[in-house]
């Protein structure tokens, strides 16, 4: 199950000169979203885009894997109740609160935080480039 939370649905309606009149004299910074690919374990295939997080949680009680792969290749698999993937833009809300680090807005980073992780036993999780 993933989630994409607060900003999307309504920035998918609006055009950037909509977006800018309703932010007022706030200081804009260009963003670009997450675009990111799902394959659930029956093998359907999502593709999905987010501004300030992805968050990929278990449907039941038993904890889930989760494998995250990059350019094609696994990079990270873990056990437990989830993972959270933070732009800059999502860093200070859910990922602080998850113990992840906040990222300044001005960077290309992302955060990898576990929800919270059983396997590897004491991943902190990590910062993507």
């Amino acid at each position: 199950m993933w989630h994409n939370r607060f900003f999307n649905e309504r920035a998918k309606k609006k055009t950037q000169q909509e977006l800018k009149f309703s932010l007022g004299n706030t200081k804009c910074f260009p963003l670009t979203p997450l675009t990111f690919q799902i394959k659930t374990a029956e093998g359907k295939l999502y593709d999905e885009y987010a501004l300030n997080e992805l968050v990929l949680m278990r449907k039941t009680a038993l904890a889930t894997k989760v494998r995250i792969f990059i350019s094609g290749k696994e990079r990270i698999s873990c056990f437990g109740d989830g993972v959270l993937l933070s732009t800059a833009c999502g860093s200070t809300a859910y990922n602080s609160s998850a113990g992840g680090p906040i990222i300044p807005i001005n960077t290309n980073l992302l955060a990898l935080t576990p929800l919270p992780s059983f396997q590897p036993r004491n991943w902190k999780g990590a910062i993507l480039k």
